[in-house]
This record gives C-alpha cells, sequence and structure tokens, in this order.
C-alpha cells in the first residue's frame, strides 16, 4: 500500500514592493491556511448570483482580490497587510498578488474545476 507524504511547512515567497519614493518594502506571502481557505470560498460563494439554482455571474466583486491577498500577504513581522491599504495598490499589483496567492494556495486549481463544472 502506497504512503501518503505531506510536508507541513508551509509555502512562502517573499514580495518587494516599491512605493512611489522608490523605498523598497518587504512582505511575505505565505500559502492559505484550510481554515481560511474555507471562508475565502464561503466568502466567494455569497458574491454570486444565482437564477433557479443556478449560477448567473458576480453580485459584487468587491474585496475578491484584495482579501486573498490579505490573507497570504504578510509583514515581515507576519502580520496581516490590511485590506484598505491593498485596495490603494494598483489594480496591476493586486493582479500580480492576487495570481501568486492562487497559485501558491492551490486555489487556482479549483477555479479550473469550477470553470469546467458550470
Amino acid at each position: 500500500m502506497e504512503t501518503l507524504s505531506f510536508d507541513l511547512k508551509m509555502m512562502r515567497k517573499p514580495v518587494m514592493l516599491k512605493d512611489e519614493n522608490g523605498k523598497d518594502t518587504e512582505y511575505v506571502l505565505q500559502e492559505i491556511t484550510g481554515k481560511d481557505r474555507d471562508e475565502y470560498l464561503t466568502f466567494m460563494a455569497g458574491q454570486k448570483r444565482y437564477d433557479n439554482g443556478q449560477e448567473a455571474g458576480w453580485k459584487s466583486f468587491a474585496n475578491v482580490q484584495a482579501r486573498l491577498i490579505h490573507l497570504c500577504l504578510f509583514t515581515p513581522d507576519m502580520k496581516n497587510v490590511d485590506i484598505a491599504k491593498i485596495q490603494m495598490w494598483p489594480a496591476r499589483v493586486q493582479n500580480g498578488l492576487y495570481e501568486a496567492a492562487s497559485k501558491l494556495s492551490g486555489l487556482d486549481k479549483e477555479a479550473e474545476v469550477a470553470a469546467k463544472n458550470g
């Protein structure tokens, strides 16, 4: 019988953001915990509209990216970066961090499955 083996160490990637004055700020992008993933997916389901039990688009895009980034992005002392701060960053930065957080946390695979089944 094959034994399943997993590493419980959280995967992390360093992130460097340069502000408008050229000052670099270090962050840590960490995969989401199972508890936070479940809460995030529940939040995402609440953002969708349904018609006769079928998914029919989105009610709101508010915080869809910023919320996941908030759950995965930490200061060097491992405090979550505030959603309000994240929302002030350029959309291209949010897009890049969201994609990296999704991939690091395996949420990109869940999105693929949902797209195939949707």
